[in-house]
């Protein structure tokens, strides 16, 4: 019975006799574009801007609400700027493939719509830092390589210093509240 278990869980998980993850083939992962690089930008944007409204009104420190307005501030402009490159070059922007970023960014605002004062700010810091590191390695590692036209490229290297300026304050204030 037990191996019958064990057998149905590997199965199930994708995970061989051996070992090694078997490649899933109803799982199919789009090339990414400029439209899909885009449209990636723009949901982590949008997500951003949501989050912090949110921390610019029901922050419990200065520091924290001055910190989400200059996000909003940011995000908004970068979203802006996505929004004309994708007009410019007329490109439907197509969200990611997988629904990772917008489970993780639901769950990450059903908890912060449940916290107050010291904790809301607490929560609110690690899913900043946690999505800006994200988002950089993403970039670095797929977004930025698979750009195709030279103006895309451009916006998406671009970012990288709003990212990270935002991650090092944002860890800044993290270091505080601990």
């Amino acid at each position: 019975m037990l191996f019958r278990i064990l057998t149905l869980f590997a199965a199930s998980t994708g995970i061989s006799a051996q070992g090694w993850v078997q490649p899933r083939p109803w799982i199919v992962r789009a090339p990414i574009t400029d439209a899909r690089i885009l449209g990636t930008l723009g949901a982590a944007d949008a997500n951003q801007i949501e989050a912090a409204k949110v921390a610019a009104t029901k922050g419990n420190s200065k520091d924290v609400r001055d910190y989400a307005k200059l996000m909003v501030h940011d995000h908004e402009a970068s979203f802006k700027e996505n929004t004309e490159l994708a007009k410019r070059f007329r490109i439907a922007r197509l969200l990611p493939d997988d629904s990772t970023m917008a489970r993780t960014h639901k769950q990450a605002m059903d908890s912060l719509n449940l916290l107050t004062g010291a904790a809301f700010d607490l929560a609110f810091l690690q899913a900043t830092v946690s999505d800006h590191a994200s988002l950089i390695k993403q970039i670095n590692t797929s977004l930025l390589p698979a750009a195709e036209r030279k103006g895309i490229k451009n916006f998406v290297r671009g970012l990288l210093p709003m990212l990270s300026a935002h991650q090092a304050k944002g860890q800044e204030l993290l270091d505080k509240q601990k």
